[in-house]
């Protein structure tokens, strides 16, 4: 999992610090590791917020692992 931090955090530093081609690469080889360790998980990159209360913006935009699988609510409200 340490792995997977590391190379999430190096998507974000590569997001906004080099070519495009460099970013891709990059990104298929994380994506291919997060399949393999992580079935049903991809790569997205979102927003982040703490759950408390009310929504508090904690760190900006970052790489995180996200399932491909919706909850049957979501898929419900998709179909309506």
């Amino acid at each position: 999992m340490q792995d997977i931090l590391v190379s999430l955090q190096e998507l974000d530093r590569l997001y906004c610090a080099s070519a495009l081609t460099e970013y891709e690469q990059t990104w298929h080889s994380v994506e291919q590791q997060v399949r393999h360790l992580f079935p049903g998980f991809t790569i997205a990159y979102a927003e982040v917020y703490m759950a408390r209360q009310g929504l508090e913006a904690h760190g900006g935009m970052r790489h995180v692992l996200f399932p491909h699988v919706l909850f049957p609510s979501e898929r419900e409200r998709l179909v309506e």
